[in-house]
């Protein structure tokens, strides 16, 4: 704050985007009861993303999953490494004209669980975009969950 030049041994480092940083890579989910890890340390915003629901930080990454049976399901995002994890549920294909569903946002402390739970009401064939985000722009691994 006060130096007067460059700190010795600073070191940087960049984290490697995640393969569905981007709407047009997003990872396609199957079934009616799917885990998957993943991590949003290095996901950036990209152009287009819409300004809806919660997700309005610089770490999203996408899913597609698709509702094999007709019933209720509910999306959770769980978390231990982010402070204001953020899930945004949306209908359509192309990411500039998404429609948003429904989301939530949790709130914690960093190293505290965190775990978010959106209902929602699908038929049968019906396909949803799914954003996990970080309202605090840092990112960190994560659990993303569908069940009935």
């Amino acid at each position: 704050y006060y130096g007067n030049g460059l700190v010795s041994g600073l070191q940087i480092y960049l984290a490697t985007p995640p393969p569905n940083d981007n709407f047009a890579n997003r990872t396609i989910l199957t079934g009616s009861n799917v885990s998957t890890n993943g991590n949003n340390l290095g996901a950036t915003r990209e152009n287009g993303e819409p300004n809806v629901g919660y997700g309005n930080g610089s770490k999203s990454v996408w899913f597609t999953w698709t509702a094999p049976s007709t019933r209720s399901y509910i999306i959770s995002v769980s978390t231990t490494n982010v402070q204001l994890p953020t899930l945004d549920i949306y209908s359509g294909t192309q990411l500039s004209s998404l429609t948003w569903i429904t989301g939530a946002v949790g709130y914690g402390y960093y190293g505290a669980k965190i775990t978010i739970r959106v209902p929602i009401s699908a038929a049968a064939g019906d396909s949803f975009q799914i954003e996990i985000d970080d309202s605090r722009r840092n990112g960190g691994p994560y659990t993303l969950s569908i069940a009935p």
